[in-house]
C-alpha cells in the first residue's frame, strides 16, 4: 500500500548512473514559494511520491518569497537538496520570483511548481520531455485545461492536448480584452480555443532557453493583476505552443501567495477605488514605474529601439538564414520598426517574400565613390550605408548573417555599442571587454544614438580606409578607430555578439540533448546572438539550412531556432 505524502520525510533525492539523452537529468526542478510551509510540503511529498524518476533531477531551486525565518528553516531541514533564493519585501512579488528563475537556470528544460498542488497519479519526466524535444512545442503543462485538441499520448500512456488560444472567446474578462486593444497581438489565434494566452505557471515543464531568449524577463512593473497575461500572450506572439497532460494534480491553496503578502490579485479583491478604475489606467502600468517611492527607476534608453538591415544583392542571394536574422530580431527585440535597405530585389524572391511580412522596406543605394577613391566592394558599401543610417537614425544594426538570442535592450542604456570579433594571440573564450584584449571588431552588431559622435567619425575615416594596405588593417580599422576615442563607445566582449570563430563549427554538429545542453552553457549563455559568418559559411553550411533542416536536425542552429517556424505557415 502506497505511504500517505505526508507521513515520512523524503530523504534527499541522489541521482545515479550516468545522464542520457531524455531522461530528468537535462531537468532543474523550480518551486516558488510564500509563507506556506504547509502546502509547500505537501507539494513537495506527492511530488516525490509519485515522480518516478525525481532522482535523476539536475538541480533543484526553490525562489521564497518572505516566509518566515523558522518556516524558511524547516523548509531546509525537510528538503535539503534545495538551493533557496531567500527573498525580502523589497523584492517580492510573482514577477521577480520567476526573473530570478530566468536569471539562474542554466538547463535546457525546467518543471515548474507552485507551492499548492498535490500529485495523486505516478509519471515520469522523461516520459514528457519527447513532448519538447524536437522545437515544435515549448511548454507541457501538468493539468488538464480548456481548449485542447486530442494530440497523442506519453510514454506511459497519459493523453496529451494541444492547446488552442481563441482571443476572441465570449467568457474572456473585460480587462484583457482591454490589454488587447492596447497592445495587438502579433499572430493570430484559434477559433474553437480558450480565451488565455497559452503559456501558465501551473505545474509545468518548459523549454528555458525558447523562454529565456525568445520571451524574455517577466514585467515586474505591470499591475499585478496582469502580469500573467502580459507574459503569456508575449510567448503567444513569440510563437510558443502549448500542450498539457492529466498528471492527476489538486489544487490544494486556499489562500494565494497575494493574499499572503497583503496585496489584491483580481480587480474583485482590490480595493473599491481599483475597482471602478478604468482598465487602460492599470494595463499602462506595463510602461509606468511602480508607484513605491523606493522604486528602482526605468533604464535611460538612449539608443531607439529600431533595427537595420542592409541587403545589397549578391550570387547567394537572400536566403532562408537571412530571413531567420530577420524574424529572430522581430520576434525576441519587439523593436518600434524593422527596416530593411536594399538597392535591387534578390533574384529568387521565395524567402525575400515572406521577410516582407517583418518589415519596411527601404530602398537605397550606395555612392559609387568617396572623395574620388571608387567604392566596390559590397562589404564596404554596406558598412557605409550603416554608419550613414545609424547616423541619421540611431538604433540596432545587425548584419543579416546575425541571429537574435535575447533582446539588446541592456545595451541601449549606452549610446554607442561595439563587439568584439576575436581576442589577439588568437586566443577563446577570454570573456574580456578590455580593448587592449581584443584584436578585432565585428562589423556585424553596431548601436548607437542618433547623431553620434563616433559614427560621424566613422564616416570621416571611410575614404583613408579604402586606401589601406593589407588584411590586418582591413579587419583592425573600428578597433583602432575606438582606441583612438576610448570614450566616445561601449566595448562588449567577444562573446557577446561572436561567441562562435569561424574556423568552429560546433553550431552545426550533430550532438545528443546532454551535449547540446553543455555546449548551450559553455558558449551561448550570456550571448545577444550569434554570427553565421556568411561569407566563409555560406557553402559549408547555411545554404542547407531551410524549414525541413530545422524540423529534422538535433544541432544548436535548429533546437534556437525550429520554433519560429510557426511564424512562417
Amino acid at each position: 500500500m502506497p505511504r500517505k505524502a505526508n507521513e515520512t520525510t523524503p530523504r534527499a533525492p541522489r541521482r545515479s548512473g550516468r545522464a542520457t539523452a531524455g531522461t530528468a537529468a537535462q531537468v532543474t526542478v523550480t518551486v516558488t514559494t510564500c509563507k506556506r510551509l504547509a502546502l509547500f510540503v505537501t507539494t513537495m511529498e506527492s511530488f516525490l511520491q509519485h515522480c518516478r524518476d525525481h532522482d535523476r533531477v539536475a538541480e533543484w531551486l526553490c525562489v521564497d518569497d518572505n516566509s518566515s525565518a523558522d518556516d524558511r528553516h524547516q523548509m531546509a531541514k525537510r528538503f535539503p537538496f534545495f538551493r533557496f533564493v531567500l527573498k525580502d519585501e523589497a523584492h517580492m512579488g510573482h514577477a521577480a520570483s520567476m526573473n530570478v528563475i530566468l536569471d539562474q537556470v542554466h538547463s535546457r528544460f525546467v518543471l515548474h511548481l507552485e507551492d499548492d498542488w498535490q500529485f495523486t497519479r505516478d509519471f515520469r519526466i522523461a516520459d514528457l520531455l519527447p513532448l519538447l524535444a524536437d522545437g515544435r512545442h515549448q511548454q507541457v503543462v501538468l493539468c488538464p485545461r480548456p481548449g485542447g485538441v486530442p494530440f497523442g499520448r506519453t510514454g506511459d500512456g497519459f493523453e496529451v492536448d494541444e492547446y488552442l488560444y481563441n482571443p476572441d472567446h465570449a467568457a474572456k474578462p473585460e480587462i484583457y480584452r482591454r490589454y488587447d486593444e492596447i497592445f495587438p497581438a502579433r499572430r493570430p489565434g484559434h477559433e474553437g480555443g480558450w480565451w488565455w494566452p497559452g503559456f501558465s505557471r501551473n505545474p509545468c515543464l518548459f523549454d528555458m532557453v525558447f523562454f529565456r531568449s525568445g520571451v524574455g524577463r517577466f514585467d515586474e512593473r505591470i499591475d499585478p493583476r496582469l502580469f500573467d497575461y502580459d507574459y503569456a500572450r508575449r510567448a503567444h506572439d513569440a510563437g510558443a505552443a502549448i500542450l498539457s497532460v492529466d498528471c492527476g494534480l489538486t489544487h490544494v491553496g486556499a489562500v494565494s501567495a497575494y493574499t499572503s503578502n497583503h496585496k489584491p490579485r483580481w480587480p474583485w479583491e482590490a480595493s473599491p477605488a481599483a475597482r471602478t478604475a478604468e482598465p487602460t489606467s492599470i494595463i499602462q502600468s506595463r510602461t509606468a514605474p511602480a508607484a513605491q517611492e523606493d522604486a528602482e527607476p526605468l533604464p535611460s534608453y538612449q539608443i531607439p529601439n529600431v533595427v537595420h538591415f542592409i541587403y545589397l544583392d549578391s550570387e547567394r542571394g537572400f536566403g532562408f538564414c537571412n530571413l531567420l536574422a530577420i524574424l529572430s530580431a522581430y520576434v525576441v527585440q519587439k523593436p518600434e520598426a524593422v527596416f530593411l535597405y536594399f538597392d535591387r530585389a534578390p533574384r529568387i524572391v521565395r524567402w525575400w517574400e515572406m521577410a516582407k511580412r517583418f518589415v519596411t522596406l527601404v530602398p537605397r543605394q550606395p555612392p559609387r565613390e568617396l572623395s574620388g577613391l571608387p567604392l566596390r566592394d559590397q562589404r564596404h558599401k554596406a558598412e557605409w550605408l550603416r554608419d550613414q543610417i545609424l547616423l541619421e537614425q540611431g538604433g540596432i544594426y545587425l548584419g543579416t548573417d546575425v541571429l537574435t538570442l535575447k533582446p539588446y535592450n541592456p545595451l541601449r542604456t549606452h549610446s554607442c555599442v561595439l563587439g568584439g570579433e576575436s581576442y589577439i594571440n588568437g586566443q577563446r573564450c577570454l570573456g574580456s571587454d578590455d580593448l587592449e584584449q581584443i584584436a578585432s571588431i565585428t562589423s556585424a552588431v553596431v548601436m548607437a544614438a542618433p547623431r553620434h559622435d563616433f559614427l560621424a567619425r566613422c564616416l570621416e575615416a571611410f575614404p583613408h580606409r579604402l586606401t589601406a594596405e593589407g588584411p590586418a588593417a582591413e579587419v583592425t580599422y573600428l578597433r583602432d578607430l575606438a582606441s583612438r576615442h576610448p570614450g566616445l563607445v561601449h566595448i562588449e566582449r567577444v562573446e557577446s555578439f561572436v561567441p562562435f570563430e569561424c574556423d568552429r563549427d560546433d553550431l552545426f554538429r550533430e550532438l545528443n540533448q546532454d551535449a547540446l545542453d553543455e555546449l548551450f552553457t559553455r558558449r551561448l549563455n550570456r550571448s545577444y546572438c550569434i554570427h553565421l559568418w556568411e561569407p566563409a559559411w555560406h557553402d559549408r553550411f547555411l545554404h542547407e539550412i531551410d524549414e525541413a533542416y530545422l524540423l529534422n536536425r538535433e544541432n544548436l542552429v535548429a533546437r534556437f531556432f525550429r520554433g519560429y517556424l510557426s511564424y512562417l505557415r
